[in-house]
């Protein structure tokens, strides 16, 4: 999904978790440090619609880095406000791994943000097949 304001996000995670039986992870990629800097409490609110999240290094589009804002700013409110589910992936390429890790049958999974984000999903839905078809994960069959 698109959602790059706080409440888009909040909209996007509640249809989510209407079309679920199993848990909803999101990964999310702010979109503008000046957005993150004025939004990260209302994202971090909107967030816990999720069961499990996974944060994005923020996607700048036209903007540098501003010191001191990152996606961790997101990840210490959730933190306070004791989440624990919830995860920062500075390294892009290391998402699809990371929802892997996580993902369990029956869970839903959604790229959410403005940015490159959306890209990670054929690459989210290779590394789960992978980890479930890895040989540690197929029980064995004792005759």
């Amino acid at each position: 999904d698109y959602a790059h304001h706080p409440t888009e996000l909040r909209a996007a995670l509640a249809t989510g978790k209407a079309y679920t039986a199993g848990r909803l992870i999101v990964v999310f990629q702010p979109h503008l440090f000046s957005r993150t800097r004025f939004f990260y409490r209302e994202f971090a609110a909107a967030l816990q619609l999720a069961d499990e999240i996974i944060l994005a290094e923020i996607y700048p589009s036209r903007e540098e880095p501003v010191p001191g804002v990152d996606s961790g700013l997101i990840l210490d409110v959730l933190k306070k406000g004791g989440v624990i589910h919830a995860r920062y992936e500075p390294e892009f390429a290391a998402i699809p791994a990371r929802v892997a890790d996580v993902a369990r049958p029956g869970d839903v999974v959604m790229t959410v943000g403005a940015g490159s984000v959306y890209r990670l999903a054929v690459r989210i839905l290779e590394a789960i097949n992978k980890r479930a078809s890895a040989p540690s994960n197929k029980k064995e069959i004792n005759s």
